[in-house]
């Protein structure tokens, strides 16, 4: 039995000029600038308190509050109307949300170095292997909170790749300490790097040598995998 299938009918003008409408009215909700411009000047009263917090202990309280907040807020607005993923969001995400990432940045930035002194202290105890994985576990959620928290969000402005050798039928321990001074290296380029995106004295300005250099995504992805590896491993 042949299933009749009934075309629909033509649309009217009024129906054509809903749907007309109704489409400017999305156009204009997926807007990059939808709300705001920079005639808002929005990063001049933002509350960059929290931002400024995080950056400060990232970088161990050694600058002053007022250099942080220049910096923070010249920053600021260059990613926000520069380097969002605005093709991934229906609506640009309002100012405060992009503090909030930049912020948590910082912070798990923080917490990945504080994961990685609690690791080699581990390390050099003699810990377990039970003891070791939990270790890799956290340098493993810091890096996984990072990626996750710039991915898809920010753009990513470089090109570098980043590769790490990991021998083989090397001693847990022995394993542990070299993934250790992998980690010192990746988190050393990902300071870096957090330092020229999210506070550069010349925001937008990419040299040759920054553009081949490895990404914030990268780096922490990296980290990430290598640390899963690893705990894999030991558990054999």
């Amino acid at each position: 039995m042949t299933k009749a299938y009934k075309s629909p009918g033509r649309i009217g003008r009024s129906g054509l000029a809903v749907i007309l409408v109704l489409s400017v009215e999305l156009l204009s909700i997926a807007s990059p600038a939808a709300g705001l411009n920079r005639k808002d000047k929005f990063w001049e009263k933002a509350d960059v308190s929290g931002v400024v917090d995080a950056v400060r202990r990232h970088r161990g309280g050694v600058s002053s509050e007022l250099e942080c907040e220049e910096l923070i807020r010249l920053n600021f607005k260059y990613l926000y109307f520069n380097a969002l993923e605005t093709d991934r969001f229906l609506a640009m995400p309002k100012p405060d949300k992009v503090l909030e990432r930049m912020s948590r940045v910082f912070s798990l930035a923080t917490d990945l170095r504080s994961a990685l002194d609690e690791a080699r202290l581990v390390s050099i105890a003699g810990g377990e292997l039970s003891e070791l994985r939990r270790a890799t576990k956290k340098i493993r959620d810091c890096a996984g909170g990072i990626h996750d928290t710039f991915h898809d969000f920010f753009k990513v402005d470089t090109t570098g790749s980043f590769n790490v050798d990991v021998r083989a039928g090397v001693e847990e321990r022995a394993r542990f300490a070299e993934y250790l001074e992998s980690c010192e290296q990746i988190l050393s380029l990902l300071n870096q790097e957090l330092e020229r995106y999210f506070l550069n004295p010349s925001p937008g300005i990419v040299t040759v040598s920054t553009f081949r250099s490895c990404s914030i995504p990268v780096l922490s992805l990296c980290l990430e995998r290598l640390s899963l590896n690893l705990e894999k491993s030991l558990l054999e």
